[in-house]
């Protein structure tokens, strides 16, 4: 984590890598002011350091030992808030590649809606999830009114009526495509229901909805 600090405040990282930092982790006030405040010990310190004649017998210390000395100086509060800020960047950075981890071998099925509201005595399609499977891919074709909406929203509805977001991986003029972990979606029938969304940003449910099942 110090290494992390002292290449970012110190002007270590460069190019795409810090172009990565900056774009993605200091857009927040909070954060960039945590950032600047981190920057500001450094350059305190070598204020400092400027203002005192070394001798020439003695080695000068590197940007790391100059802003280690300083971290020690520091009282608890300040220390906390610069452990904060480098704390923010990592989790992000975390939360960042576990979302972006692609899956690798999906469960595919195409549905039409029905008029129906609810599962029982309509028809449902098995969904065709195995082991090897994290993922399922759903494409949804989309009724011939929904040429209105700006774009749209999914939500998964259980058997027992509990319900999630159904992220969107893929859209165009006839299908909207759905993409679901493996571990969502455990035995049993499944519902999902589809929003359209106007271009003043209000959102309305399309009456039916998409039905399937996993065995």
């Amino acid at each position: 984590m110090d290494e992390i600090t002292d290449q970012y405040v110190i002007g270590e990282l460069r190019g795409e890598e810090r172009k990565q930092v900056e774009n993605y982790f200091l857009r927040s006030p909070e954060r960039r002011t945590k950032a600047q405040f981190a920057a500001a010990l450094v350059d305190h310190a070598s204020a400092r350091e400027k203002k005192t004649v070394a001798s020439p017998a003695v080695t000068r210390p590197t940007l790391r030992e100059r802003w280690l000395a300083l971290w020690s100086a520091q009282n608890f509060a300040l220390r906390f808030a610069a452990t904060a800020a480098i704390l923010a960047i990592a989790v992000s950075l975390a939360y960042l590649a576990l979302r972006d981890k692609p899956y690798k071998s999906f469960a595919l099925l195409e549905l039409t809606i029905s008029n129906s509201e609810r599962a029982e005595g309509v028809p449902s399609k098995p969904l065709p999830l195995v082991p090897e499977n994290d993922a399922a891919r759903i494409i949804l074709r989309l009724p011939e009114q929904s040429n209105q909406y700006k774009s749209y929203q999914v939500e998964l509805v259980d058997r027992n009526g509990v319900k999630r977001v159904a992220e969107i991986t893929d859209k165009n003029q006839q299908t909207v495509t759905v993409t679901i972990p493996a571990t969502a979606l455990s035995r049993g029938s499944y519902a999902l229901h589809l929003s359209g969304v106007r271009s003043d940003g209000k959102s309305e449910k399309i009456p039916g909805s998409y039905f399937f099942h996993v065995d």
